[in-house]
C-alpha cells in the first residue's frame, strides 16, 4: 500500500509541474528526492536530518497548498481526497 501512496505522490508533484501551479517548485522537487531516498538512509544522523527538514519545511508547503486549494475549489475537493 505504501508504494501506491509513493507513487501517486511522484505522479502529484508531476502535476503541479505541468499546471504551473506549484509554488516553491524546488522544495516540491526536494521533497520528491528525499522521499526516493529515504529508503537508502540507514544511520541515525541523516534520518534525523530528514525528519528535521519534513517537520521545519516540508509540512510547511503541505499546508500552504492546502489553504490555496481550499481558497480555490472550496472544502469539497479536500473531502474527496
Amino acid at each position: 500500500m505504501g508504494l501506491f501512496y509513493m507513487k501517486k505522490f511522484d505522479q502529484y508533484v508531476r502535476h503541479l509541474q505541468v499546471l504551473g501551479r506549484a509554488e516553491q517548485e524546488d522544495v516540491w522537487l526536494e521533497m520528491l528526492c528525499d522521499r526516493n531516498d529515504a529508503t537508502h538512509i540507514y544511520n541515525e544522523e541523516a534520518a534525523q536530518q530528514l525528519v528535521e527538514k519534513i517537520l521545519h519545511q516540508y509540512i510547511g508547503v503541505f499546508v500552504s497548498l492546502e489553504q490555496q486549494i481550499r481558497a480555490r475549489y472550496g472544502d469539497e475537493v479536500l473531502e474527496q481526497l
